[in-house]
């Protein structure tokens, strides 16, 4: 097992990305879409913050990419390392909680939410021309 990737995974699976980003003096919410917190973005919303069984992901429309909690810390938006975050969340945790963690470390999760499918088919009729931007909005409008 790799150490410092079971490090981020255990961020991953226990800091809410909403909690993180507010260390960060960003507030975001579980509603609707919102200013990606990874790049300059202040005209209109280019994200959706997503909470499953994987633990909490924001997916940022504009760069099509996917970002989780510890990426918060590999950015430098707050000043804790991901040994000193690792270390306070593991200490927390009963032994039955760290030994559901090994075991889930390494088993293929969806890194896209439930119904992305979809979004990624109107994705490419966008990019086609076959859709305009208010169809395309209507699609992650519908998805709240």
């Amino acid at each position: 097992m790799e150490e410092n990737s079971f490090k981020e995974f255990v961020i991953n699976q226990k800091i809410p990305f909403q909690l993180i980003l507010e260390k960060a003096g960003i507030e975001v919410s579980y509603q609707g879409n919102l200013f990606c917190p990874f790049h300059e973005n202040t005209v209109t919303p280019a994200a959706k913050l997503y909470k499953d069984e994987d633990g909490d992901k924001i997916f940022c429309f504009a760069e099509r990419r996917m970002y989780k909690p510890v990426d918060v810390i590999k950015r430098g938006m707050i000043n804790i390392s991901v040994d000193t975050l690792f270390g306070r969340v593991w200490r927390k945790l009963g032994e039955d909680e760290r030994e559901k963690l090994r075991q889930d470390f390494g088993k293929p999760v969806s890194i896209f939410p439930e119904g992305w499918n979809k979004i990624e088919e109107e994705l490419v009729k966008f990019e086609k021309g076959e859709i305009d931007i208010a169809e395309l909005l209507c699609v992650f409008i519908n998805r709240r």
